[in-house]
């Protein structure tokens, strides 16, 4: 579960934003420079409604007048839309800018779409460079049809649950298919993230918060049935429209990281691509189920997308009804420089990965998305590329224009354009050929009730007999949600070792917080960031002590909102990577 938090507006952060704004020069900023000028995108949000893709948050570098900006990467100010209706190539590809009014800027934001709302929701994420860092709060997109839309802040039915959540960056993300149900578990938080955290070392968040896009609802729940701490982060999640106890489906879980960690190590935790966590929204429960195949190397930082056949071509006791996962990019973590190029299948009830094709470009931190009528391709967004030095990472132009590339899932071929006449979706010839095989029969289901999940789809996936093979039952976690088979528990057994320590520390921190409020003197919280500092040599030196506050802005009435200041709409400083966080710098920043 996430802890709660006291939370106080920020005030002299965003002073201080303010004045570095005010001294800064003006500069010729294109928010949606041409293919020409582009260079890179990375860290930012995009989801797709309706018939547009939206791309929001983030940094961006470009060429202005032929020659280099003058500050690289700046912060993506407005949100930007593609038009699917119409094919394009990335090379004529248009884009409608957004304004986001005094909406804040994130970077590695989470967007929830909604098609019930034809809007997009924002909670997630990190602050962007130069930015103070925002109150908790909800932002939604009402996009109007046309490729534009309105930003305004949304207002929480049940104040006293949303101040208790913390804002997390790195989750893993989704909405149901066919509802109005998203989630998100896991990520790490900092004061890079939450003004109300007050350390600036990144530190796992564990628990699965969903929110009801229609109802404004809230919930939060225990993932120690995901992993044995219940920590996870940089991974991703996707919804499948089939299985479990109701009519929504599930939500699948890979890749990333996980811990008992107290402090972010991009060393330790990763979690191997298979093993599948599986969770039930409709009775909460947890599950897992080992994939077999042309499994991919361990990694976070890809992209993740599904689409199902439900093409006629596909007769009885074939693929009939498949679902097939997309895995494209990512990076090893624990190597700074092992960015990826390639693709992979997963695909359901299977639960067997098969290889892709490689792509021309290597890229983390992207975002793809199923496009079209027909749901055939899905686009990938831009994303960066840690095998480059990381001081050319923003200056090195991406090898795909405007970072944006298309991908047939049933041709399995990369391209450089978007056809909206693009057939419906059938699963790849190599997935369709694995289940026709005469040899093909169920997966050696992890427990029988993983199994259970997926009889009734297992039923038209297959004409084989059922699967006689044993099965294997591990231990149930003992949790809010309930784990009903084996989960990465021997990918993070290491961390055990820290589990102790790692209390000690948090309890520590807490202390500090407790005292720091008491005295309200800065010193204490320069002493505790170099406490911090000096237990893991990641993080950057301590900063120095801020300015003096202003006078206290004056409480809110009991049971009102906290408005967002107007300071928000600061959209840039430089000479603020410093002080931005590890995050921002390892994962493709520069």
């Amino acid at each position: 579960m996430l802890p709660s938090f006291d939370r106080r507006p920020a005030t002299w952060s965003l002073l201080v934003a303010i004045l570095l704004h005010a001294a800064l020069p003006a500069d010729a900023q294109k928010e949606a420079p041409s293919a020409s000028d582009f260079i890179r995108r990375s860290q930012h949000g995009s989801a797709v409604v309706g018939d547009f893709l939206y791309i929001d948050g983030g940094q961006l570098s470009q060429n202005i007048s032929g020659e280099l900006d003058t500050v690289v990467p700046r912060v993506q100010n407005a949100t930007l839309s593609i038009d699917m209706r119409t094919s394009w190539t990335n090379d004529s590809v248009q884009m409608t800018e957004i304004d986001r009014g005094d909406t804040p800027v994130f970077t590695f934001p989470s967007l929830w779409p909604s098609e019930t709302s034809s809007a997009i929701y924002l909670w997630a994420g990190m602050r962007a460079p130069g930015n103070a860092v925002p109150n908790l709060g909800m932002w939604k997109l009402a996009a109007d049809g046309s490729g534009s839309g309105t930003w305004a802040k949304v207002g929480q039915g049940d104040l006293a649950a949303f101040n208790n959540l913390t804002r997390p960056v790195g989750g893993y993300s989704t909405v149901l298919q066919g509802g109005d149900t998203a989630f998100y578990a896991g990520g790490v938080h900092s004061s890079q993230t939450d003004p109300a955290v007050d350390t600036g070392t990144e530190i796992p968040v564990p628990g699965l918060v969903s929110y009801n896009l229609s109802s404004g609802e809230w919930a939060n729940r225990s993932a120690a049935g995901f992993t044995t701490y219940g920590t996870q982060m940089w991974g991703q999640a996707a919804a499948v429209p089939f299985g479990g106890a109701g009519p929504a489906g599930l939500v699948v879980f890979l890749g990333g990281e996980s811990g008992s960690r107290t402090v972010l190590s991009n060393a330790a935790g990763q979690l191997d691509l298979d093993t599948v966590a599986v969770y039930d929204p409709a009775d909460d429960t947890w599950y897992s189920q080992v994939a077999t195949g042309d499994v991919p190397g361990t990694r976070d930082g890809f992209c993740l997308v599904g689409a199902q056949d439900v093409s006629t071509s596909a007769g009885a006791g074939t693929n009939a009804g498949s679902y097939e996962l997309f895995l494209y990019g990512g990076w090893n973590a624990a190597d700074n420089s092992a960015t990826y190029n390639d693709t992979y299948v997963l695909s359901l009830p299977a639960f067997r990965w098969f290889r892709g094709p490689d792509a021309t470009a290597a890229r983390l931190n992207h975002g793809c998305h199923v496009v079209g009528a027909g749901r055939r391709q899905f686009v990938s967004v831009g994303g960066a590329d840690n095998n480059v030095e990381m001081s050319e990472r923003w200056t090195t132009p991406d090898p795909w224009k405007q970072g944006l590339g298309v991908f047939d899932m049933t041709a399995m071929r990369w391209a450089a354009g978007y056809d909206a006449d693009a057939d419906v979706y059938e699963a790849p010839s190599v997935v369709r050929a694995w289940y026709n095989s005469s040899n093909y029969t169920e997966p050696e289901w992890s427990s029988d009730e993983v199994k259970a999940l997926f009889a009734n789809v297992t039923s038209t996936t297959s004409s084989s007999t059922p699967s006689t093979q044993t099965t294997s039952t591990s231990s149930s976690s003992t949790s809010t949600s309930t784990s009903k088979s084996q989960s990465h528990t021997g990918t993070i057994a290491g961390a055990v070792v820290g589990t102790i320590g790692g209390i000690a520390l948090v309890a520590f921190l807490l202390f500090l917080r407790r005292r720091r409020r008491r005295s309200r003197r800065s010193r204490n919280n320069k002493e505790l960031l170099a406490a911090e500092a000096a237990n893991h040599h990641h993080q950057p030196p301590p900063p120095p002590p801020p300015p003096p506050p202003p006078p206290p802005p004056q409480e809110l009435e009991t049971g009102s909102e906290r408005q967002e200041l107007p300071a928000q709409e600061v959209k840039e400083v430089e000479g603020d990577q410093g002080g931005w966080g590890e995050i921002g710098l390892r994962r493709g920043g520069g």
